[in-house]
């Protein structure tokens, strides 16, 4: 098996983390809403971000488990704070799968 810790092979899901950045409407200047960006946090300490992640997660076959994966981290993150607003950008096949 490869090692999934290093940047050259890919990641495992208990390596990802989401990071909630918060999204503001430039013509209304509404805010309140974040959005969950997904990182891959390496034990040396770096980070990469969604183009080291999705290329490999969004593949047909890993595809529903990512999904459920990014769907349930974000009910977390709802659940300990149920006053926040949170989007979510699902790719179309992840948005219409079954």
């Amino acid at each position: 098996m490869a090692d999934t810790t290093n940047p050259h092979h890919p990641p495992t899901l208990d390596a990802l983390r989401f990071l909630y950045q918060p999204v503001e409407a430039l013509s209304s200047h509404e805010s309140g809403w974040h959005e969950a960006l997904v990182r891959w946090y390496l034990p040396d300490g770096t980070v990469r971000g969604p183009d080291r992640v999705l290329p490999y997660w969004l593949e047909p076959s890993r595809q529903a488990t990512f999904t459920r994966f990014t769907v349930e981290r974000a009910a977390e993150a709802l659940r300990a704070h149920p006053e926040a607003r949170v989007s979510l950008n699902l790719s179309p096949r992840q948005a219409t799968h079954p």
